[in-house]
């Protein structure tokens, strides 16, 4: 409520920034926690047998295309779901923010220097420096965030050890299908740089 705004607004923007990486802190290790299994089961040889190809597979050539080929089927709807809802999204203040700040800095030095009060580190800003260097309209920031949303659908359909099943109802949660993927802010990059670590 109101008074819990004040509250927050109290804090300063020290205390905005200490839980802004408060909050980084608990999305990253939420999702190392999640896919640590995973990169675990890889060391030991139970990944995914079809991908990426290595030497001494048994499974032949066409085995694994069949195989690439089905995880494709798998996320071309979720690819095309994600590109329609990033069509219709309409951008919010703080994703708006991001992107103006990142315009109006014309140069990489000014960029870092204006995220010097910042709550979130600088790697999202600095993907949108080329589009924003290109065009001032924020469907650039968008195209990122579409490239970022459909490498994570990716990441579960073609390199996640799930069943068929389990990668569907992975792909069909509210975090994957909204919130780290329409969203045009610096979570998809946390999720996306989790899945990479687990592989």
């Amino acid at each position: 409520g109101a008074g819990q705004a004040d509250g927050d607004l109290s804090r300063g923007p020290a205390g905005a920034v200490r839980a802004s990486w408060v909050r980084i802190f608990h999305l990253i290790t939420d999702f190392l926690i999640f896919f640590g299994p995973i990169r675990h089961e890889y060391q030991r040889g139970h990944w995914l047998s079809a991908w990426p190809p290595q030497s001494g597979r048994k499974r032949d050539a066409v085995t694994v295309n069949r195989s690439v080929l089905a995880g494709l089927a798998l996320t071309l709807p979720f690819v095309l779901l994600l590109a329609v809802d990033c069509w219709h999204h309409d951008l919010w203040g703080d994703e708006l923010h991001a992107w103006s700040l990142t315009v109006s800095s014309s140069s990489l030095g000014e960029l870092f220097h204006n995220l010097h009060y910042e709550g979130h580190p600088g790697l999202w800003n600095l993907l949108l420096w080329i589009p924003s260097r290109l065009s001032p309209s924020p469907v650039g920031m968008q195209l990122v965030n579409f490239a970022v949303g459909t490498a994570i659908i990716l990441m579960i359909g073609l390199v996640s050890p799930f069943s068929r099943a389990e990668k569907i109802l992975l792909l069909l949660n509210y975090f994957v299908v909204f919130e780290y993927t329409v969203m045009a802010r610096n979570y998809g990059i946390g999720l996306l740089l989790a899945m990479l670590y687990a592989v």
